[in-house]
Parts: C-alpha cells; sequence; structure tokens
C-alpha cells in the first residue's frame, strides 16, 4: 500500500506543473522543465471562466522580451474574456526567432514549442488537441515565428498570424542577433533559407492555415510585410493584411490585438 501510495504520489510530481501561482484574473504562471532547452521554462496563460474544452492560442513575444510581456502591457487578459480562448505566452528567449539553431545546441526554441509545449499544454488543461483546436499569433520576432509555425506545421496550427512580423529575415544579415541564431549569411546561406518566410510559402502545398498580418506605416518591418504580401499575391494564397497608423511600439500591438483574436477565433473550435 505504501509503495502505490508513494509511485501515485511521485507521478504527481514528475509531471504535473513545477510551478503554478496567480499573476493576475484568469491568468495563471506556469513552469516546466525544457528537455529542448536544458532548462526551466515559464509562461503566462490565460484561461477562460467557461468550464469544457477549448482551443488555445499561442501568443509569442518580440526580440528582448519574455513571457510576461503581452499579459503586462496590453490589456489581452481582459480582451480575452470574449473570446473563450486559453492564451498561452511563452517564453521564447531574448533572441531566439523561434528557430533551432544549428549555432546554438542549447537554443532549439521551435522544437521546444511544436514538440514540448504543446503536449504540455494538452496535457494541463482540457483543449482540443488537434490542429482546428491551436493557432499562433507574435509580434515582431514573435509574428516572424507564429507565421512561421503556420507555414511549415500545417498539421498542427489551423490558423497563424503577425503584427509587426520580421517577415522577410535575408533581408537582415546583420541585425537582431540573427547571425548568431543561424551563423553569418555570407557563411550559412542555407541556414537562413530553411528560415525564410518567403521560401517556405513558395515551397509550402498546404493551404489550409488562414493566415493573417499587419504593421504601422511607419514601423521597421513594413518592407518585410509588403515583401511577403507580395509573394503571397502571386501564390493566389488567401490571407489577411492591414497597413495601419503606427510604428514598432506596444501602443500598436496593444491597439490591434483584439483584431487577431478575432481571427482566430473564427478558425478555431467553440
Amino acid at each position: 500500500m505504501k509503495n502505490t501510495v508513494l509511485s501515485v504520489l511521485l507521478s504527481i510530481f514528475l509531471f504535473a506543473p513545477s510551478g503554478l501561482f496567480s499573476a493576475g484574473r484568469n491568468v495563471r504562471t506556469l513552469s516546466h522543465y525544457s528537455i529542448y532547452l536544458h532548462k526551466e521554462q515559464k509562461m503566462n496563460v490565460y484561461v477562460p471562466d467557461s468550464k469544457g474544452r477549448h482551443s488555445v492560442l499561442y501568443l509569442l513575444h518580440g526580440a528582448t522580451g519574455d513571457y510576461t510581456n503581452w499579459a503586462d502591457r496590453t490589456d489581452v487578459k481582459n480582451i480575452a474574456d470574449k473570446y473563450n480562448l486559453i492564451i498561452v505566452m511563452p517564453d521564447g528567449g531574448a533572441f531566439s526567432w523561434y528557430s533551432d539553431s544549428p549555432m546554438m545546441p542549447e537554443s532549439q526554441y521551435e522544437s521546444y514549442v511544436v514538440k514540448e509545449l504543446i503536449p504540455f499544454i494538452d496535457s494541463a488543461f482540457a483543449t482540443y488537441a488537434e490542429k482546428n483546436g491551436r493557432g499562433v499569433c507574435g509580434l515582431s520576432m514573435g509574428g516572424f515565428g507564429s507565421i512561421k509555425f503556420g507555414l511549415k506545421y500545417p498539421q498542427v496550427f489551423s490558423s497563424a498570424s503577425s503584427l509587426s512580423g520580421v517577415l522577410a529575415v535575408m533581408r537582415h544579415p546583420d541585425k537582431w542577433s540573427m547571425a548568431k541564431v543561424f551563423g553569418a549569411q555570407a557563411d550559412y546561406a542555407s541556414n537562413w533559407k530553411r528560415e525564410d518566410l518567403i521560401e517556405l510559402a513558395q515551397s509550402s502545398k498546404d493551404t489550409t492555415v488562414a493566415l493573417k498580418f499587419d504593421t504601422g506605416v511607419d514601423d521597421i518591418t513594413l518592407e518585410d510585410n509588403r515583401a511577403f504580401l507580395t509573394i503571397l499575391q502571386k501564390l493566389h494564397r488567401t490571407f489577411e493584411y492591414g497597413e495601419f497608423p503606427g510604428g514598432h511600439t506596444w501602443e500598436y500591438w496593444g491597439a490591434h490585438i483584439e483584431e487577431h483574436l478575432q481571427f482566430h477565433s473564427r478558425h478555431l473550435l467553440h
């Protein structure tokens, strides 16, 4: 009997979240150990009051940011009440580019999100654990990550969207620590092409993932977004696109995040 009880307690300890505490109304902060990153990973998770299963939106932060940004710097936790989605705000590192770095073995953020974080969330919450129950959205570096995940993993996500995304990484060989992640572009061009959204869009055979992206007319990513727009138009791909007043700021992202929640809500199970 003692051995049975010990076994049950050990199972709970091993597989339950290693940290769980409140971060505000309906937002919980969880942590778990990542085998892909070899460290403890934190995340904020918004959970609706309603009972039953929910679709999940993975909401990615930008470069130099962390898992607290969206909840701390926008009103997303209150806006989310309207859309009945679980919203997971993971920590993507300061300059991970949500990629599996060939240069840094400890920086395998793509595998972390797709192979580890998603199963963790599906085991911890009552989710629709299928393609039509998952969307991904992000800003700047996270906008790049979200569109990349949508293009590379159409079997995992139903919708992908970006605010001010860096959507043409080949245009930025010397910026935002990309060379540390992918290697110097002059020497490791193939690493960059594997991550380039324009290349991915051209090679993708699946068109079932709904895409949305926007940026400010004064944003540093404006030309990236227009380049990606041109490619999608040439491919006759269905998408939503917008340019609005504003720059690469939290004021812009806070003003437009609800449009993205609406978009994902239309494409996800309820």
